[in-house]
């Protein structure tokens, strides 16, 4: 390549990337979660269903997710317990059905049981407790690129 070449690719990937960060900023959506909030006012949590993992998500931090600045995809997380799968998509809310889960970002094997006892005390600390005492796995499904595009760094710094 000439040198002319190389600056002229130099430019067009520096305009790719603004406009990327630009579609980034104008798309981004605050859907942070105050879990103080939501805490004080949730019924005590006594099984594990589509509200309990979306307390869960939302006190792990999982409300910060985004989608995919490039693909435009939304975070998918995976919940599966003993007994059933919680598929989860973070938008502007964190949307959980109890389906078979497929395309996925990441998997959280774990037993109701694990739930429970995350969501009766401080959940980040237990969650992470319990996947260092491997009562709770973390898979990672997605790509490295695809995974931090989404914001997913935070989410798995908590959980690990």
């Amino acid at each position: 390549m000439t040198p002319k070449q190389i600056i002229v690719l130099i430019i067009l990937i520096l305009i790719i990337l603004s406009f990327s960060w630009a579609i980034y900023n104008f798309y981004k959506e605050d859907m942070s979660f105050n879990a103080n909030v939501i805490k004080s006012v949730r019924p005590k949590i006594t099984s594990v269903d589509a509200k309990a993992i979306a307390y869960l998500l939302s006190d792990i931090g999982a409300g910060k997710l985004h989608k995919n600045t490039l693909g435009f995809e939304k975070p998918i997380i995976c919940i599966k317990t003993e007994k059933k799968d919680y598929l989860c998509t973070i938008s502007k809310t964190i949307d959980v059905k109890e389906q078979n889960c497929s395309k996925q970002d990441i998997n959280i094997k774990t037993t109701n049981q694990e739930i429970l006892n995350a969501l009766s005390g401080n959940v980040k600390t237990y969650i992470k407790d319990s996947v260092l005492n491997e009562k709770t796995e973390v898979e990672l499904v997605a790509g490295e690129i695809e995974l931090f595009a989404k914001g997913y760094m935070d989410l798995y710094n908590t959980l690990n």
